[in-house]
């Protein structure tokens, strides 16, 4: 199926089951994907309890986002925050962030999907892979020795 220019495209997964103990949904998963059908970011968790005005705690967060169709960041938390309207998050939980060529760790952090930023507060590490290499700044690649 293909979804309207910005939307989401209609996915069994994008409606989980939801708990009848409370507004509570259990292993879900939420594809957005952008003007042209392509997936664009995937929101995971293992539960999450909906709270008023479109937001969500989320447990066991894992975001992907894709560039060009190809998965280009993941993020893991143990719990966030989630203004899914605002297309924002906010946690003091660890945070991991995974990337082709580095690795950020850290606590307190906060995420906006829209502006593609992250923010840490507490304890940020950064680690680089491929140290050996050297930047190309005109052509915006790492280059070989």
């Amino acid at each position: 199926m293909v979804a309207a220019r910005g939307q989401r495209r209609p996915d069994a997964a994008a409606t989980p089951p939801r708990s009848p103990q409370r507004n509570e949904i259990r292993g879900f998963e939420i594809p957005e994907f952008d003007d042209e059908g392509r997936l664009k970011m995937r929101i995971r968790g293992e539960r999450a309890i909906l709270l008023p005005q479109d937001r969500y705690d989320i447990f066991n967060l894992v975001l992907e986002f894709y560039r060009d169709g190809k998965l280009d960041t993941r993020v893991e938390s143990p719990r966030c925050l989630y203004d899914r309207a605002a297309g924002t998050g906010v946690s003091e939980e660890k945070v991991r962030i995974e990337m082709n060529d580095m690795t950020i760790t850290g606590e307190d952090y906060e995420v906006d999907r829209n502006r593609e930023r992250f923010v840490i507060r507490r304890n940020a590490r950064v680690e680089l892979f491929r140290v050996n290499e050297r930047f190309d700044p005109e052509g915006g690649r790492v280059l070989g020795e």
